[in-house]
């Protein structure tokens, strides 16, 4: 969890990376970034 976060600190594309590559890790992701 603490790199997810780290990681959308550091830049939103790399979230969009993640979502894009794995759609079914996209809510798991976009919930962890968005809280």
């Amino acid at each position: 969890m603490e790199l997810c976060f780290k990681m959308c600190a550091h830049a939103h594309v790399c979230f969009f990376s993640f979502l894009a590559r794995n759609y079914s890790r996209l809510l798991f992701f976009e919930v962890v970034c968005i809280v």
